[in-house]
C-alpha cells in the first residue's frame, strides 16, 4: 500500500462505521416502534438487567462468586445510573460499540 495506506484504511474504517451504525440504528428504531416484545427481556438478558438493578441497589462490590461475565452487568448498572433504565438507549449505545468493533476489525 505504501504511503498512502494508512490514509484508505482510514478511509474504509469510517465508512465501514458510517454503514454499520446507520444500519443498527434503522434495526433498533424499526424493531422499536413495530414489536410489542421490544422491552422483553428473556433469559440472559432478564437475568443482566435484575443483576444490574441489584448492583444500583446493594452497592458495586458484590457478595457472592461470579456465575456469569460480571461486565455486562456493571455496564448496565453504570448506565442505568447515567441515563435511567432507557432499553431503547441502552441498544443505541450497544449499536455505536457494535460499529465501532466492526470498523476496527478493517
Amino acid at each position: 500500500m505504501g504511503n498512502r495506506g494508512g490514509k484508505g484504511v482510514w478511509r474504509w474504517g469510517l465508512a465501514v462505521f458510517c454503514l454499520s451504525l446507520s444500519l443498527r440504528i434503522l434495526h433498533i428504531v424499526a424493531i422499536s416502534r413495530s414489536s410489542p416484545f421490544f422491552d422483553v427481556l428473556p433469559g440472559d438478558l432478564a437475568a443482566y438487567d435484575r443483576w444490574a438493578l441489584r448492583i444500583l441497589e446493594q452497592g458495586w462490590l458484590g457478595r457472592e462468586i461470579f456465575y456469569q461475565d460480571p461486565l455486562y452487568p456493571y455496564f448496565l448498572a453504570l448506565f442505568y445510573k447515567l441515563f435511567g433504565r432507557d432499553f431503547f438507549l441502552v441498544c443505541m449505545v450497544q449499536g455505536f460499540i457494535g460499529a465501532a468493533t466492526a470498523a476496527l476489525l478493517v
